[in-house]
């Protein structure tokens, strides 16, 4: 799933345990929108730019 959004696998799986813990059951299945919302915040910021390129994948930071 990570692949398809741009996200990490490892990225992927820290966020489930994270909005799981914060939010409970809606938040592991909210995880991963929820955390392209905070990538997609990060990229727009000229300061966050480098945590949402750790954020994606090998692929997306190839190009």
């Amino acid at each position: 799933m990570g692949k398809g959004v741009g996200l990490s696998t490892l990225v992927v799986f820290v966020s489930l345990i994270f909005w799981g813990w914060l939010l409970g059951t809606v938040g592991m299945l909210l995880s991963v929108p929820l955390t392209m919302v905070v990538k997609i915040g990060l990229e727009n910021s000229e300061d966050g730019r480098w945590l949402a390129t750790m954020l994606g994948s090998y692929e997306e930071s190839k190009n």
